[in-house]
Protein backbone atom coordinates (compact mmCIF):
# COMPACT_ATOMS: atom_id res chain seq x y z
CA UNK A 1 0.00 0.00 0.00
CA UNK A 2 1.05 3.62 -0.49
CA UNK A 3 1.93 6.03 2.31
CA UNK A 4 1.60 9.71 1.41
CA UNK A 5 3.77 12.50 2.70
CA UNK A 6 3.80 16.24 3.34
CA UNK A 7 6.12 18.99 4.51
CA UNK A 8 4.50 19.61 7.89
CA UNK A 9 6.54 16.88 9.62
CA UNK A 10 8.97 14.05 8.90
CA UNK A 11 6.45 11.23 8.36
CA UNK A 12 4.65 9.32 5.64
CA UNK A 13 0.96 8.61 6.33
CA UNK A 14 -1.68 6.08 5.34
CA UNK A 15 -4.83 4.42 6.69
CA UNK A 16 -5.63 0.71 6.89
CA UNK A 17 -8.46 -1.65 7.84
CA UNK A 18 -8.82 -5.41 7.34
CA UNK A 19 -10.90 -8.31 8.60
CA UNK A 20 -7.75 -10.26 9.50
CA UNK A 21 -4.61 -9.45 11.49
CA UNK A 22 -1.55 -8.15 9.62
CA UNK A 23 2.11 -7.80 10.53
CA UNK A 24 3.78 -4.40 10.28
CA UNK A 25 7.06 -4.01 8.42
CA UNK A 26 10.00 -2.54 10.38
CA UNK A 27 9.68 1.24 10.74
CA UNK A 28 5.89 1.31 10.35
CA UNK A 29 3.83 2.47 13.33
CA UNK A 30 0.06 1.89 13.63
CA UNK A 31 -2.02 4.24 15.80
CA UNK A 32 -5.69 4.79 16.51
CA UNK A 33 -7.74 7.77 17.68
CA UNK A 34 -8.77 7.79 21.35
CA UNK A 35 -9.98 11.37 21.84
CA UNK A 36 -10.38 14.78 20.25
CA UNK A 37 -9.92 18.33 21.53
CA UNK A 38 -11.31 20.98 19.24
CA UNK A 39 -9.72 20.26 15.88
CA UNK A 40 -7.07 17.99 17.33
CA UNK A 41 -6.98 14.13 17.46
CA UNK A 42 -5.15 12.22 20.18
CA UNK A 43 -3.31 9.21 18.70
CA UNK A 44 -2.41 6.04 20.62
CA UNK A 45 0.00 3.42 19.27
CA UNK A 46 -1.08 -0.21 19.15
CA UNK A 47 1.00 -2.64 21.21
CA UNK A 48 3.46 -4.79 19.26
CA UNK A 49 3.86 -5.14 15.50
CA UNK A 50 0.53 -6.84 14.73
CA UNK A 51 -2.60 -4.91 13.73
CA UNK A 52 -5.50 -6.93 15.18
CA UNK A 53 -8.38 -7.88 12.89
CA UNK A 54 -11.12 -5.28 12.43
CA UNK A 55 -8.95 -2.49 13.85
CA UNK A 56 -8.86 0.69 11.70
CA UNK A 57 -5.55 2.54 12.10
CA UNK A 58 -3.41 5.43 10.91
CA UNK A 59 -0.01 4.22 9.65
CA UNK A 60 3.12 6.37 9.89
CA UNK A 61 6.73 5.92 8.85
CA UNK A 62 9.61 8.26 9.55
CA UNK A 63 11.16 9.66 6.37
CA UNK A 64 14.89 9.25 5.80
CA UNK A 65 14.92 12.53 3.90
CA UNK A 66 12.84 14.92 6.01
CA UNK A 67 12.58 17.45 3.17
CA UNK A 68 11.25 14.96 0.61
CA UNK A 69 7.58 15.07 -0.43
CA UNK A 70 7.70 11.74 -2.28
CA UNK A 71 5.30 8.97 -1.26
CA UNK A 72 6.50 5.53 -0.24
CA UNK A 73 5.04 2.02 -0.34
CA UNK A 74 4.90 -0.73 2.25
CA UNK A 75 3.71 -4.32 2.38
CA UNK A 76 1.35 -5.58 5.08
CA UNK A 77 1.46 -9.37 5.38
CA UNK A 78 -1.25 -11.64 6.80
CA UNK A 79 -0.51 -12.70 10.36
CA UNK A 80 -1.64 -15.91 12.06
CA UNK A 81 -1.13 -14.12 15.37
CA UNK A 82 -4.13 -12.13 16.60
CA UNK A 83 -2.05 -9.32 18.06
CA UNK A 84 -3.04 -7.35 21.16
CA UNK A 85 -6.56 -5.92 21.05
CA UNK A 86 -6.86 -2.19 21.71
CA UNK A 87 -8.28 -1.44 25.15
CA UNK A 88 -9.27 2.19 24.62
CA UNK A 89 -12.19 3.25 22.44
CA UNK A 90 -11.10 3.65 18.83
CA UNK A 91 -12.90 6.56 17.16
CA UNK A 92 -11.81 5.41 13.71
CA UNK A 93 -14.12 3.28 11.56
CA UNK A 94 -13.15 1.02 8.68
CA UNK A 95 -14.31 0.37 5.13
CA UNK A 96 -13.52 -3.23 4.13
CA UNK A 97 -14.73 -3.00 0.53
CA UNK A 98 -14.84 -0.03 -1.82
CA UNK A 99 -18.22 1.60 -1.43
CA UNK A 100 -20.22 4.39 0.15
CA UNK A 101 -20.35 5.78 3.70
CA UNK A 102 -23.78 7.18 4.55
CA UNK A 103 -24.31 10.21 6.79
CA UNK A 104 -27.34 10.09 9.08
CA UNK A 105 -28.20 13.77 8.63
CA UNK A 106 -26.86 17.15 7.55
CA UNK A 107 -24.92 17.50 10.82
CA UNK A 108 -22.90 14.29 10.34
CA UNK A 109 -19.67 14.33 8.34
CA UNK A 110 -17.00 11.90 7.17
CA UNK A 111 -13.31 12.82 7.54
CA UNK A 112 -10.62 11.03 5.53
CA UNK A 113 -6.85 11.26 5.37
CA UNK A 114 -5.76 13.91 2.91
CA UNK A 115 -3.20 16.56 2.06
CA UNK A 116 -3.77 20.27 1.58
CA UNK A 117 -1.06 22.94 1.38
CA UNK A 118 1.48 20.22 2.26
CA UNK A 119 -0.30 19.41 5.53
CA UNK A 120 -1.55 15.85 6.09
CA UNK A 121 -4.59 15.61 8.36
CA UNK A 122 -8.14 14.25 8.47
CA UNK A 123 -10.16 16.46 6.14
CA UNK A 124 -13.92 16.77 5.78
CA UNK A 125 -15.10 14.90 2.68
CA UNK A 126 -17.72 16.31 0.35
CA UNK A 127 -21.04 14.50 0.45
CA UNK A 128 -21.05 14.24 -3.33
CA UNK A 129 -23.13 11.06 -3.65
CA UNK A 130 -26.89 10.92 -3.12
CA UNK A 131 -28.30 7.70 -1.69
CA UNK A 132 -31.76 6.73 -2.98
CA UNK A 133 -33.79 3.81 -1.67
CA UNK A 134 -36.02 2.28 -4.35
CA UNK A 135 -39.25 0.70 -3.10
CA UNK A 136 -42.01 -1.50 -4.49
CA UNK A 137 -45.75 -0.84 -4.30
CA UNK A 138 -45.83 -2.14 -0.72
CA UNK A 139 -43.14 0.33 0.35
CA UNK A 140 -40.45 -2.32 0.81
CA UNK A 141 -36.94 -1.24 -0.17
CA UNK A 142 -35.87 -3.38 -3.13
CA UNK A 143 -32.60 -1.71 -4.06
CA UNK A 144 -30.30 1.19 -3.25
CA UNK A 145 -28.64 3.48 -5.80
CA UNK A 146 -25.98 6.16 -5.42
CA UNK A 147 -25.89 9.12 -7.81
CA UNK A 148 -22.97 11.54 -8.01
CA UNK A 149 -23.96 15.14 -7.27
CA UNK A 150 -22.07 18.39 -6.76
CA UNK A 151 -22.02 18.63 -2.95
CA UNK A 152 -25.64 18.20 -1.93
CA UNK A 153 -25.64 14.47 -1.26
CA UNK A 154 -25.67 12.38 1.88
CA UNK A 155 -22.88 9.88 1.23
CA UNK A 156 -19.12 9.69 0.65
CA UNK A 157 -17.31 7.23 -1.63
CA UNK A 158 -14.32 5.44 -0.09
CA UNK A 159 -11.80 2.87 -1.27
CA UNK A 160 -11.27 -0.62 0.12
CA UNK A 161 -9.31 -1.25 3.36
CA UNK A 162 -9.47 2.41 4.40
CA UNK A 163 -10.02 4.00 7.81
CA UNK A 164 -12.14 7.09 8.31
CA UNK A 165 -13.65 9.29 10.99
CA UNK A 166 -17.39 10.01 11.22
CA UNK A 167 -18.56 12.81 13.52
CA UNK A 168 -21.76 14.75 14.01
CA UNK A 169 -23.55 17.12 16.28
CA UNK A 170 -23.93 20.85 16.76
CA UNK A 171 -21.06 22.85 15.29
CA UNK A 172 -19.56 19.92 13.39
CA UNK A 173 -20.16 21.56 10.02
CA UNK A 174 -17.74 24.34 10.95
CA UNK A 175 -14.79 21.98 11.51
CA UNK A 176 -13.12 21.15 8.20
CA UNK A 177 -9.83 19.69 9.48
CA UNK A 178 -8.54 17.52 12.34
CA UNK A 179 -4.79 17.50 13.02
CA UNK A 180 -2.90 14.65 14.70
CA UNK A 181 -1.33 14.68 18.13
CA UNK A 182 1.04 11.75 18.65
CA UNK A 183 2.05 12.71 22.20
CA UNK A 184 4.73 14.90 23.68
CA UNK A 185 2.58 16.20 26.53
CA UNK A 186 0.99 19.55 27.16
CA UNK A 187 3.25 22.48 27.92
CA UNK A 188 2.11 25.63 29.75
CA UNK A 189 3.53 28.85 28.36
CA UNK A 190 2.93 32.27 29.88
CA UNK A 191 4.07 35.86 29.41
CA UNK A 192 4.78 35.84 25.69
CA UNK A 193 6.54 38.98 24.51
CA UNK A 194 5.72 39.98 20.94
CA UNK A 195 4.92 37.94 17.84
CA UNK A 196 8.39 36.36 17.58
CA UNK A 197 8.72 35.23 21.18
CA UNK A 198 7.41 31.78 20.22
CA UNK A 199 9.61 30.60 17.39
CA UNK A 200 8.80 27.66 15.11
CA UNK A 201 5.73 26.46 13.24
CA UNK A 202 2.39 27.32 14.84
CA UNK A 203 -1.05 25.85 14.03
CA UNK A 204 -4.41 26.28 15.71
CA UNK A 205 -6.47 23.22 16.69
CA UNK A 206 -8.20 23.26 13.32
CA UNK A 207 -4.89 22.75 11.49
CA UNK A 208 -4.57 26.32 10.22
CA UNK A 209 -1.05 27.74 10.13
CA UNK A 210 -0.64 30.98 12.06
CA UNK A 211 1.85 33.79 11.63
CA UNK A 212 1.54 34.74 15.31
CA UNK A 213 -0.45 34.04 18.47
CA UNK A 214 -2.82 36.84 19.44
CA UNK A 215 -5.09 35.20 22.03
CA UNK A 216 -4.51 32.68 24.84
CA UNK A 217 -5.48 29.06 24.29
CA UNK A 218 -4.22 25.73 22.95
CA UNK A 219 -1.98 25.64 19.87
CA UNK A 220 0.26 23.16 18.06
CA UNK A 221 3.79 24.55 18.29
CA UNK A 222 6.58 22.57 16.63
CA UNK A 223 4.36 19.49 16.63
CA UNK A 224 3.40 19.67 20.33
CA UNK A 225 0.12 20.70 21.89
CA UNK A 226 0.88 23.84 23.91
CA UNK A 227 -1.26 25.97 26.19
CA UNK A 228 -0.54 29.70 25.94
CA UNK A 229 -1.89 31.38 29.05
CA UNK A 230 -0.98 34.98 28.30
CA UNK A 231 -0.02 37.07 25.29
CA UNK A 232 1.59 40.46 25.91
Amino acid sequence: MQLNTAKNDGKNYGTFYAAHAVKLQPGIVASYITDRDGGYLKMTEIDGDIIPANTPVILTKEKEDKTSTASTTTTLAYSASRGIAVEDKNMLQGCLYAGYIDCADSAEWVYTLGRSNNIIAMYKSLKNYLKTENTNDEGTVTSVTYTKVDATGNSVKLGANKAYLKLGGAGQEGISTYSFWFGGGTTGVGGIEGENALSGTIYDLHGRKLAEITTPGYYIINGKKTFVSEVK
